[in-house]
């Protein structure tokens, strides 16, 4: 309820989790009445969380207090290299990937309040988003702030959102950190 709704967070040296499915489709759903719908938060060094199939995925945030975004992936351990920063990979080879969020909080004061926030903070970290055929879709809604934020804030640090022949047919781009 007031909690996060679904909390994937390694954080230790190199730490990993991984969600895989060999065809069917993977579904990270959360909903939160108070902080992050869904959270995922890599933040050791070298850490890992890795999501892939051949089919479909889809995560989603949904939250209605706290002043947190309803899906936030955040990738903040930093490493010496890209090698050794955290990561967050979610990729499908034949399916559609969506990330969908709905920041219901409403309150006039700031515009603080993200539905999607992407944030590699960490000095080389780096999030991978991409598709070999399928349509990536990143849709956010927010009563009082930023739909979609995407922020590769640290020092060498990427957002990387790619697709083959899906709904683009074309890459959709790198956004790379401008600190050095």
């Amino acid at each position: 309820n007031s909690g996060r709704g679904v909390d994937i967070a390694p954080s230790g040296a190199n730490a990993a989790i991984n969600i895989t499915s060999g065809s069917g489709a993977v579904a990270v759903n959360g909903s939160s009445t108070g902080s992050y719908g869904t959270v995922l938060n890599s933040t050791g060094s070298g850490s890992s969380i890795n999501i892939s199939t051949t089919g479909n995925i889809t995560v989603t945030g949904n939250t209605s207090g706290g002043t947190t975004p309803a899906l936030g992936l955040l990738s903040s351990g930093s490493g010496t290299s890209a090698a050794t920063a955290s990561k967050i990979n979610i990729n499908t080879t034949a399916g559609a990937l969506k990330l969908l969020a709905n920041n219901s909080v409403v309150n006039p004061t700031t515009g603080s309040f993200k539905a999607v926030s992407l944030d590699a903070s960490g000095a080389y970290a780096g999030i991978n988003l991409g598709t070999q055929s399928g349509a990536l879709t990143v849709d956010g809604t927010s009563y009082s702030g930023r739909g979609v934020d995407i922020a590769p804030s640290g020092a060498n640090a990427a957002i990387n959102i790619t697709t083959g022949s899906g709904a683009t047919g074309r890459p959709m781009g790198r956004i790379t950190s401008a600190f050095a």
